[in-house]
């Protein structure tokens, strides 16, 4: 399954305040002697949550992305699996070739130990994930010289949904420090509320979201990159900022056009920010 990532959340929240890498204590470790080995386990497909939905899984992801004065950017994603698992995921903007390598610490239950990057076969970032009783604690990106740049802290389980989380990033601003509750709807995270500090400054962050009926596009995949695992397709985002008493808000509005098993196969967004784009969808049976 996949579903809103950690750092697609942290991007939403820093996408008016322009981040940045840091660098921060080297551990003294170097990436290669950290380099995980892969695990190449036959993944066990016996989910009675999918055996409820057509065995469709994502396989490529083509989208377009403009932002005034108009310059369009056209990425495409193609999706690699062992399974339901993904194994790899491979962007190419017309420019740059990034890989994402996924490492399992338990494949058969989709459980990662690391995301590995590489932009134009050059390593650049690592997430790595922390999992205690089948529950994600915390996911850290690193970057290149092994510096943390993000992270994210789960607690205060309710069954298998975190209702607390902290986050962390560096930006332009300085250190980015968070934490707050997630609300949900079923499956789906609805609500995000976090206060905090960005650098010298105080930060209140909330996040709302809205959700189709349909079919997520990633219902199927079964890798655990994320504590819960969203069954819809947002169709509104609102983020609200509040920076020492400046506030910014930026409403996204989706919408798709689906197949006959109610997944989508194109989708178009529009921002409040004169950003716009749309995606097509492409599934194999599985």
């Amino acid at each position: 399954m996949k579903k809103l990532s950690l750092f697609l959340l942290t991007v939403l929240s820093l996408s008016m305040v322009n981040c940045k890498k840091d660098k921060s204590d080297d551990n003294s470790k170097t990436q290669e002697e950290k380099k995980p080995v892969p695990v190449t386990v036959t993944s066990n497909d016996n989910s009675s949550r999918i055996q409820n939905f057509p065995d469709l899984i994502i396989k490529q992801i083509t989208g377009g992305q403009s932002k005034n004065p108009a310059t369009i950017t056209t990425t495409t994603s193609n999706y690699e699996y062992n399974g339901r698992h993904t194994v790899k995921i491979t962007t190419n903007d017309g420019t740059d070739v990034t890989v994402a390598d996924y490492y399992y610490a338990d494949m058969d239950n989709g459980i990662l130990d690391s995301i590995v990057y590489k932009k134009n076969s050059q390593f650049f970032e690592v997430d790595k994930f922390e999992v205690s009783n089948g529950h994600i604690q915390q996911i850290i990106k690193y970057d290149a010289n092994n510096n943390i740049i993000q992270k994210a802290i789960f607690s205060n389980y309710n069954g298998d949904t975190p209702q607390q989380i902290s986050l962390y990033a560096m930006t332009a601003q300085g250190s980015m420090n968070l934490s707050g509750t997630v609300t949900y709807n079923g499956n789906d995270i609805v609500g995000l509320s976090t206060t905090g500090t960005l650098g010298q400054n105080s930060l209140s962050m909330n996040i709302t979201y809205n959700y189709d009926s349909k079919n997520n596009v990633f219902l199927n995949v079964e890798t655990m990159d994320w504590p819960t695992a969203s069954e819809h397709n947002v169709i509104s985002s609102t983020t609200e900022l509040n920076l020492s008493g400046m506030n910014f808000s930026k409403t996204t509005t989706y919408n798709y056009t689906y197949n006959s098993d109610d997944y989508p196969i194109n989708g178009t967004y529009t921002s409040t920010d004169s950003s716009s784009g749309s995606s097509e969808y492409v599934y194999d049976d599985k």
